[in-house]
């Protein structure tokens, strides 16, 4: 068999299209199925010819690109995060959190792989389940606001509020630049005691190794994400803006909170135990 993944990346839209369709090519290699991944690609229909599984991953393409897909190949995937388009014959995947609260209309020959047991991430992550060390005391913190021009710039201001209330905390980024692989990603977040991050994919990870968080909103489309994950109670979180004039506070507050190993013990098993299935495993092509 044979499949095309088509996505994007830029500075404005960040990692987490390429980063889940990376993790959709390593789950379809594992399958032996020879997969190519086109990143900021134009696509014509000649390009769609002779895949049996075709999958999009935009905020771009077009409706009439999304049917072209379906009418080219029995397995079209088309992921989603807003019910932006109504999408033709093919699956709809939504593997946020909050993805059960957006009215996905089931009908005739389209399936729904929507909700938090579709969440996409590399096999390092999914190998085995991780057991996380909590440590006594906070020694370091990670910060994980995803590649795009927005994120970097929460990441800047995140990182002065932390060297000025709390110097003592090494820091590590997860920057686009340092063009990290998902090993090396699941290292630094098995070392780190807690986590700040936004409130995409990277949300699947931080659970699924145990690393207490607080997240965080920093854009649109990670509104019904952020909200379920709130709701959840197995994390802190921050509804407001970097500039808004009490964030300072609760940023001090929510952190704060978390230096007990009790409460970051707690936290711990809660996030793992909320994402403690995946369905990409046991899925057939």
């Amino acid at each position: 068999m044979k499949a095309i993944i088509f996505t994007e990346f830029s500075h404005a839209i960040g990692l987490g299209h390429l980063r889940r369709c990376e993790a959709l090519q390593d789950i379809l290699e594992s399958k032996n199925i020879t997969t190519t991944l086109m990143v900021n690609s134009a696509i014509h229909k000649d390009m769609l010819k002779g895949y049996d599984i075709i999958a999009l991953d935009s905020y771009h393409y077009p409706q009439e690109i999304y049917n072209l897909a379906s009418q080219h190949t029995s397995q079209a995937l088309f992921f989603d995060d807003t019910l932006r388009l109504d999408y033709p014959d093919g699956i709809i995947i939504n593997g946020a959190m909050g993805a059960l609260k957006l009215p996905y209309q089931q009908k005739e020959n389209r399936l729904l792989w929507i909700g938090i047991e579709y969440a996409l991430v590399h096999r390092v992550f999914r190998m085995h389940k991780i057991q996380k060390i909590i440590t006594d005391n906070v020694q370091n913190i990670l910060l994980n606001f995803g590649g795009s021009s927005i994120g970097m710039l929460w990441a800047q201001h995140i990182s002065k509020l932390l060297s000025k209330h709390f110097p003592a905390l090494k820091q590590y980024i997860i920057e686009p630049s340092k063009k990290l692989n998902a090993q090396s990603i699941k290292e630094l977040m098995m070392q780190s005691c807690i986590a700040l991050s936004a409130s995409g994919g990277g949300l699947n990870e931080l659970a699924i190794c145990g690393v207490p968080t607080i997240a965080f909103c920093i854009a649109p489309n990670q509104r019904y994400n952020f909200e379920a994950w709130r709701e959840s109670k197995a994390l802190r979180s921050i509804d407001s803006a970097y500039n808004h004039a009490n964030f300072e506070q609760q940023f001090i507050t929510s952190l704060q909170s978390l230096m007990p190993k009790e409460i970051r013990l707690q936290l711990s098993l809660a996030m793992q135990n909320i994402i403690s299935q995946n369905y990409w495993d046991t899925l057939h092509f």
